[in-house]
């Protein structure tokens, strides 16, 4: 009955246009948990607004702020702690964007209540800014996303900042699909962010296989490993010979595999994937090595296929 009676109180707070506490956005400061205008911040956000609306890229408008020093709402907590802005991410810049607090508006459940605060943002400024993120929705509607498995999502990562790589992609004007992969840090804060830059999916994919087909063919890495599934099932009859000899074939027979048993085997094999100035750093998981020579030597031998020789 708590839950509901504040529930309810924050529902007829809201529909009454007040602010309900939280950190205030930019632009504004909480006296009384009551929006006030902040003049030099609301200065900066209408210069945000303006800016994004001329050039109609976040990413553009991440970059020059960062460039400018520009960050987050630097607030103070109702217990007197100093909360320090942070960087201008692409998240927090599209929620600043969106946020109808800059018309006068309180939201509550996707309902408009009009606030008690003022607005800082002009109805025509904020319309031209929702009409190119309905733009945006629409083209990215338009691309069809690959089919294909996300082959190193998870285990790739810039060797500059040490952050996760995404693959994403864009569509030229030509209508070419361009599919790559790129560092988190450049997706929240600008291409210039990491030196590191953009990989093209088809290139940094086919370096990663290449390596895993190398190391497969590698007599002493898969023969240590089938020795080491022997010792763990012993008294199976597993022969370490032939079970590695499955195992190299796999590098003969892999342009033959399905694309999603490639992905499997790579994510099997590999434990990360550096992008470092010099070229490619892979860590191998040798408990992977080691469970595929158990999967050879299994009665199904679902990868090879059984020895009819």
């Amino acid at each position: 009955m708590t839950s509901e009676r504040i529930r309810d109180k924050i529902a007829m707070s809201r529909a009454r246009g007040k602010n309900t506490g939280g950190v205030p956005p930019l632009g504004y400061d909480a006296v009384n948990t009551k929006l006030i205008t902040n003049p030099a911040e609301a200065k900066i956000v209408r210069a945000i607004f303006a800016r994004f609306v001329e050039c109609g890229s976040m990413t553009q408008v991440v970059a020059e702020l960062k460039k400018k020093g520009v960050r987050t709402k630097a607030w103070t907590t109702v217990k007197g702690i100093a909360r320090q802005g942070k960087i201008i991410t692409k998240q927090c810049l599209y929620r600043m964007l969106n946020n109808k607090k800059y018309i006068g508006i309180i939201e509550h459940k996707g309902k408009d209540h009009a606030g008690e605060h003022e607005a800082i943002i002009d109805r025509d400024v904020w319309d031209k800014a929702q009409a190119i993120f309905a733009v945006n929705r629409r083209d990215r509607a338009g691309i069809q996303k690959p089919n294909e498995p996300d082959l190193l999502k998870g285990i790739l990562y810039c060797g500059h900042c040490g952050c996760a790589m995404t693959r994403t992609y864009t569509r030229k004007r030509s209508g070419q699909i361009y599919r790559y992969y790129l560092c988190t840090t450049a997706i929240k804060q600008g291409y210039g962010a990491c030196p590191v830059g953009n990989l093209a999916t088809g290139e940094i994919e086919a370096q990663v296989t290449a390596r895993v087909r190398h190391h497969l063919a590698n007599p002493v890495v898969v023969g240590r490993a089938a020795e080491k599934a022997r010792l763990e099932a012993e008294g199976s009859g597993i022969d370490p010979k032939a079970v590695a000899g499955q195992v190299i074939a796999l590098e003969s027979a892999w342009d033959h595999l399905y694309p999603v048993e490639q992905a499997r085997l790579v994510r099997l094999l590999v434990q990360t994937v550096h992008v470092m100035p010099d070229g490619l750093r892979i860590g191998y998981r040798e408990a992977g090595f080691e469970a595929l020579a158990r999967e050879m030597a299994g009665p199904s031998e679902p990868l090879a296929g059984k020895d009819t020789a």
